[in-house]
C-alpha cells in the first residue's frame, strides 16, 4: 500500500502552513481531504473511529476552526494560497 499521507505531508509541512500537527492528525487531515469518513479513515490508518474523531476534535483549535468541514475548507484554502506564492 502507498502511503499517500506521508507523501502529502512532506509537501503540506513545507509550506509551513500547519501549527504544528501531529504524524497521525496530518494524515488524518490527508484523508478528511479525499473526502473520507471517520470510519474509512479508521479502517485505511489502523485505528478506531473514535481516535480518529479525536485527531479531528485536537486539529481544530490548532486550525483555528470548530468543525470538520471549516477544518478541510481551511487547509484547502492555504494550499491553495501556497500554490500561487
Amino acid at each position: 500500500m502507498t502511503n499517500y499521507a506521508a507523501d502529502w505531508r512532506t509537501g503540506y509541512r513545507s509550506t509551513r502552513l500547519d501549527p504544528e500537527l501531529s504524524t497521525c492528525e496530518t494524515d488524518v487531515l490527508w484523508l478528511i481531504l479525499q473526502g473520507y469518513t471517520s470510519k474509512e479513515i479508521a479502517k485505511r490508518l489502523c485505528l478506531c473511529a473514535s481516535t480518529v474523531n479525536r485527531h479531528v476534535y485536537r486539529m481544530c483549535p490548532k486550525l483555528g476552526v470548530r468543525s470538520r468541514m471549516q477544518l478541510a475548507l481551511v487547509v484547502m484554502n492555504r494550499l491553495g494560497e501556497a500554490a500561487r506564492e
